[in-house]
């Protein structure tokens, strides 16, 4: 089905006058080119007008084809490939290098914008960063993207693609640490879950009721690490007082505001030997609160 059949089945099908059909088809068009036919999930050949024609023919009456064509028209938000690749590749510039200079700013007693004055703390944000482990938390982490927007920045053994590693995996990337500071027993000190969105939270950290427990992505990971540690023989994969760094390129402003409170509830089971001295969230782009 070609653009302008789609877009005549759909007028029949919305029954629309020639007046609305012009302008539904205005923007159809440029919606189409602009954004949804980027989306790589559409059967082989077949685009957004044509997929939104045989949506819409499930419902019996026009009023509900109104309101479900109402739904795409005004309420559907749709992030493309090319504002996604965009979030990733601001993750560091935007978000990690500003922490590294923080926390080198702070251990060494001086205001963050001095930090690149200085030789040493430089060199110490050098050193922070290939301490500083980032670790996908679902394929919408999208971390090759991440590599390949940080060539020369990151090592690649310092990026993962999941939080589930075996233990040959952990000592090659604690080794690999160690030959890159020219350090025995180097520890990373910054570790960093990334995901793609976070709408209510409840899949990274809720509270089962049923389990009477905490679980979630967060405590999967925190059992992961300490099975991996009791695995290496009780050796440290972490620095002491290192910190833990969620972030999500997409969150709603309710996930933004409430998983902070939640996991300050949760830190009663969180909190334990060689757990994080602290957790931030932190989000590529905040929802407006009018997105539920």
């Amino acid at each position: 089905m070609n653009e302008d059949l789609g877009l005549r089945v759909l007028s029949e099908i919305m029954q629309w006058s020639d007046d609305e059909a012009r302008k539904e088809f205005r923007w159809l068009r440029l919606m189409a080119r602009l954004k949804y036919d980027g989306y790589r999930d559409f059967q082989a050949g077949m685009r957004f007008i044509e997929s939104l024609a045989t949506w819409l023919q499930q419902f019996k009456s026009a009023e509900q084809r109104r309101t479900a064509y109402d739904f795409v028209r005004k309420a559907l938000v749709y992030i493309g490939p090319s504002e996604m690749q965009r979030l990733v590749e601001q993750l560091y510039p935007k978000i990690v290098q500003d922490r590294l200079v923080r926390m080198v700013a702070k251990e060494r007693g001086i205001q963050p914008y001095r930090v690149y004055a200085d030789k040493e703390a430089s060199k110490a944000v050098d050193r922070l960063r290939r301490q500083t482990l980032f670790m996908g938390l679902s394929d919408g982490a999208r971390i090759d993207g991440l590599r390949h927007s940080n060539v020369g920045l990151l090592n690649n053994e310092q990026l993962v693609v999941s939080t589930q590693l075996d233990t040959e995996k952990w000592q090659d990337l604690l080794g690999n640490l160690e030959e890159s500071l020219q350090e025995k027993e180097a520890k990373f000190r910054l570790i960093y879950l990334i995901d793609d969105f976070m709408g209510t939270g409840t899949s990274f950290l809720r509270y089962n009721e049923a389990k009477v427990k905490w679980s979630g992505k967060l405590m999967k990971f925190k059992e992961s690490i300490a099975l991996a540690k009791e695995n290496l023989g009780g050796k440290q994969m972490f620095a002491n007082g290192w910190q833990l760094c969620i972030h999500h390129y997409i969150g709603t402003h309710a996930a933004s505001s409430i998983m902070v409170q939640r996991e300050e509830e949760a830190r009663g089971a969180l909190t334990s030997d060689g757990w994080a001295s602290a957790v931030n969230f932190s989000f590529g782009t905040v929802l407006p609160p009018s997105f539920r």
